[in-house]
């Protein structure tokens, strides 16, 4: 009942227009500066996170190939090749609404590189075609990338004993479908697995990925019913 309740919640805030961002949104220009993975720096304690993501947040520079408004296109899109490729609203609304729904329920405390900052877009095998508004699609995310989660940084050293990251490690895996209010669905990797990283998905193929970013000017806003998430943001997509 209570996701239910958040999703219905969602729906409210995500069905409104996007014309609140388009000032936001212009292409890249050349003189920027740019947050990007190396950008970022391995994080050990929650107040360390807390600092690094303030500190991207009130930055100037952005996130590198984000997506923009394309004026000519009256549409978002990304480049590729020197070419502007559209996104459907429906891809951008469906990643939002799953973004907003991991932070609410704390599957992640930051939107950016470290903590939540990608995810993997994954099609069917079955599938010989796909686009971005194919609902078939699921979008496989990854928390905690760069949180320090074992003693020493060492894959064979023991947990953080802290109860919170405890719980940010079990949950470092979600899965959304490229589908107006589906839910985010947690998954676990084997008890055997090195590391708890959920690499794939059964019957699914990677075809691409993407990236987010707080920023003070990002492209993108969070609205939701708690003030203190309403963040703005940058995405990038590579396919």
């Amino acid at each position: 009942m209570f996701l239910k309740i958040l999703i219905l919640i969602f729906s409210v805030f995500i069905s409104t227009a996007y014309a609140e961002t388009i000032p936001f949104c212009e292409p890249p220009q050349p003189h920027e500066g740019f947050v990007d993975k190396s950008s970022v720096q391995v994080v050990k304690n929650s107040s360390e996170a807390l600092h690094q993501f303030n500190s991207i947040y009130e930055n100037s520079h952005r996130l590198r190939n984000r997506v923009y408004w394309s004026r000519e296109k009256r549409s978002f899109v990304y480049r590729k090749n020197n070419q502007e490729h559209l996104i459907p609203n429906s891809f951008l609304l469906n990643v939002r609404n799953q973004i907003t729904q991991a932070l609410l329920l704390k599957y992640a405390d930051f939107l950016y590189y470290a903590d939540l900052g990608h995810f993997h877009i994954l099609a069917p095998e079955s599938q010989k075609s796909w686009s971005l508004s194919d609902t078939n699609l699921l979008n496989l995310y990854h928390t905690g990338e760069l949180y320090q989660f074992k003693k020493n940084g060492t894959f064979s050293n023991q947990l953080n004993i802290d109860p919170h990251w405890l719980w940010l490690y079990k949950m470092r895996n979600f899965v959304g479908k490229n589908e107006n209010d589906s839910p985010i669905v947690s998954v676990f990797a084997p008890q055997e697995a090195f590391y708890n990283t959920v690499r794939r998905i059964d019957g699914y193929k990677e075809v691409g990925s993407a990236y987010m970013s707080s920023n003070k000017n990002g492209c993108f806003k969070l609205i939701t019913n708690n003030p203190s998430l309403n963040w703005r943001f940058d995405l990038s997509i590579e396919l």
